[in-house]
């Protein structure tokens, strides 16, 4: 909507929507999941005016119920995409995935295995690293309780070390400036020590 709440985006296109993302372009990109138009648009971009971006590759991420979830652009305009799909326009893609300014599939990003559960929420960092917290305890077959950070070519960071980790789901996070991450769900403790929901 337009200030002060006159405006209006397209409603012919269909899926259900997750997330909405504005984008650095001044577009508007979304991801859900697409049940009624049948084509393929789970996720997809709609210009700054509203208009539907026909431009841009809309995204096909497999088998209803395999939802994404949350989407972060990083700063070359590259857009993560994460959930519970496994494929993305096909390719494999275990829980994330990265997609092109133009709406593909980057195929330098390649998680392999990648999450053994979904995905809730995620972070993109300044220096272009990934924090994902989700319902996964794995991630390419390492441990990753419920947390995990990834570098841009998609390999976990070494240098993160969460310990035991987060001993339930969470559910939401965001970054404050200083780099620190503040976490919330249904958390009964962190690395073993006892928190009241949010870390």
């Amino acid at each position: 909507l337009n200030a002060p709440g006159a405006g209006t985006v397209s409603s012919d296109y269909g899926p259900e929507i997750q997330r909405v993302l504005p984008l650095g372009s001044g577009k508007l990109l979304y991801v859900g999941q697409d049940t009624y138009s049948g084509a393929s648009r789970d996720i997809g971009r709609f210009n700054s005016d509203g208009t539907w971006d026909g431009v841009y590759v809309t995204t096909d991420l497999g088998p209803l119920n395999e939802l994404p979830y949350c989407a972060e652009e990083a700063g070359d305009g590259k857009v993560y995409v994460a959930g519970a799909f496994t494929t993305a326009n096909g390719l494999t893609r275990n829980r994330i995935a990265r997609l092109l300014p133009n709406g593909g599939v980057d195929p330098s990003f390649d998680p392999l295995g990648g999450f053994d559960d979904r995905v809730r929420d995620m972070i993109v960092n300044p220096d272009g690293t990934i924090v994902c917290i989700g319902d996964f305890s794995n991630y390419r077959g390492a441990s990753a309780p419920h947390i995990a950070k990834l570098l841009p070519n998609a390999s976990m960071d070494p240098s993160f070390d969460p310990g035991s980790g987060i001993a339930n789901a969470p559910l939401c996070m965001l970054r404050y400036p200083d780099g620190r991450l503040l976490i919330g769900g249904a958390i009964p403790a962190y690395n073993g020590t006892p928190v009241n929901g949010i870390v």
